[in-house]
């Protein structure tokens, strides 16, 4: 039990963790990302503006060597210091890339020195006309014609084609061809910032998964310490269980030997007498079931596995409910193929069924009808070597199906039935002579059989136990 929940703590914990970090990661990359794009559309601004022949802020002289900075009227308003020597004005920087201001760098007045770009013009019908690789080193034009025809069939004003970002405008840039009709497509080289979008991508998600791994360790080790005060509750929880268990079993045993000898001064017919033996049936049976559930709590250190004959145990415990059945007025109907070796604690698994038929026809009206069915589910070889030959298979899960007709039921799932002392306020009360705790001890042996115990009702007329033992 405790080793559960711990898994269950750390498993709880790793999620949050998980969440929480997925969460930081994906803004992160997002904002990283719109950065990218924020700053490579600025960059194919000023590419476009200079091969449209409109980049007044970067006009040179006929030798190409930096002149008199021209920017547009009204933007400026500031000059060079007076010790740069060159009475020159400059303008203010470009608007920041990103959404942390920024991103990939700012776009500056040297930005137009560091943008690398191509065009290619197709007219109308879509022929490719020229293409100019002059501002671009890494593409030839063979390339380069490869690529706009490319983004020519994506029939996109604004798209990525591998590591360029390409832009599509109207008219014939940087080529003689007619311009009715023509489009221009300007391709701007954006391997650099791609490049470190995805080397950002990776890195976060390495360190992401680092720091998952670190949390985890930090969490196993700490999650004794954390588990230490439940850890204690619950030991003196199970003892108290147990101590209280053998204190009651002696005033049992003295009021036991008590009613024997005022029976043997009375009689045998006495009502008290044996409304007295019937009350110490009950409290024996109370405090066995509940030392077992604390037994079984401790990793199922009850259990003895074996291979058995599933089929014969499960139908020796049903037989043994004819005369009951006969006697309330009740149907049993069995389904219960013979020769089916299942590999577990034989004894429990017979307490289980029995505890099963006990509550259905407990809860059962007169003249209504209890079923029960068994059926295998994938076959296995038998762990033991030295198991006899009629025993070297298994069946690694069994599926056993109890059904009992029921009043005033309420249809959907009913696996709080299986909590500890649990009582519906209708038709499970004390007039029943139950405990509350049978169907608990039912899923106990459940799952120390590695399985589960479900309860349903389909339809509000019948209650439905699932058992399933792996």
């Amino acid at each position: 039990m405790l080793k559960i929940l711990r898994r269950k703590f750390i498993a709880v914990s790793m999620a949050s963790m998980g969440a929480v970090l997925a969460l930081i990661i994906t803004i992160m990359n997002i904002s990283n990302y719109v950065s990218m794009r924020n700053t490579a559309s600025q960059r194919m601004n000023i590419a476009q503006s200079v091969l449209k022949g409109e980049d007044h802020m970067f006009k040179r002289d006929n030798a190409g060597s930096p002149d008199e900075f021209q920017p547009p009227e009204g933007k400026l308003d500031e000059k060079r210091p007076d010790d740069a020597g060159t009475g020159r004005i400059r303008p203010e920087n470009f608007e920041d890339g990103g959404l942390f201001g920024g991103g990939f760098g700012k776009v500056n007045m040297e930005t137009r020195f560091d943008i690398r770009y191509f065009s290619a013009v197709f007219d109308e019908g879509g022929n490719l006309l020229s293409v100019d690789v002059s501002n671009i080193a890494s593409i030839g034009e063979e390339g380069a014609g490869e690529l706009a025809a490319i983004a020519y069939k994506q029939k996109k004003s604004e798209a990525r084609a591998r590591n360029y970002l390409y832009r599509v405008i109207d008219g014939s840039y940087g080529t003689d061809a007619p311009t009715d009709g023509a489009k221009t497509y300007i391709f701007l080289d954006i391997s650099r910032e791609y490049s470190s979008f995805l080397s950002y991508l990776i890195i976060s998600v390495i360190v992401s998964a680092a720091g998952m791994l670190l949390v985890f360790l930090l969490i196993l080790l700490l999650s004794k310490l954390v588990m230490k005060p439940v850890a204690e509750s619950y030991e003196k929880q199970k003892r108290f269980i147990t101590d209280a268990s053998h204190e009651i079993k002696t005033p049992l045993a003295i009021i036991g030997a008590n009613a024997e000898v005022l029976e043997m001064d009375i009689g045998e017919d006495n009502e008290w007498i044996n409304s007295i033996r019937r009350q110490i049936g009950r409290l024996t049976g109370l405090t066995e079931k509940l030392v077992f559930l604390s037994k079984m709590d401790e990793e199922g250190s009850v259990l003895s596995f074996a291979p058995f004959d599933a089929g014969r145990a499960v139908s020796e415990a049903a037989d043994s409910f004819d005369p009951v059945c006969e006697a309330r007025g009740l149907a049993l109907e069995k389904n219960i193929p013979q020769g089916i070796i299942y590999y577990g604690d034989e004894e429990r698994v017979t307490q289980l069924v029995s505890l099963l038929l006990d509550n259905a026809m407990k809860y059962t009206p007169s003249g209504k009808n209890v079923s029960i069915a068994l059926s295998p589910v994938k076959e296995k070889k038998i762990p033991a070597k030295n198991a006899a030959n009629d025993q070297r298979k298994y069946y690694s899960q069994l599926k056993l199906i109890v059904k009992n007709d029921a009043d005033d039921i309420e249809a959907g799932d009913h696996d709080i039935l299986f909590e500890r002392f649990y009582r519906a306020d209708k038709s499970r009360n004390s007039k029943t002579g139950g405990h509350g705790i049978g169907l608990s001890v039912v899923r106990a042996i459940a799952e120390a059989h590695k399985g589960s115990a479900h309860a349903k009702s389909p339809d509000g007329k019948t209650m439905e136990f699932v058992i399933r033992l792996n």
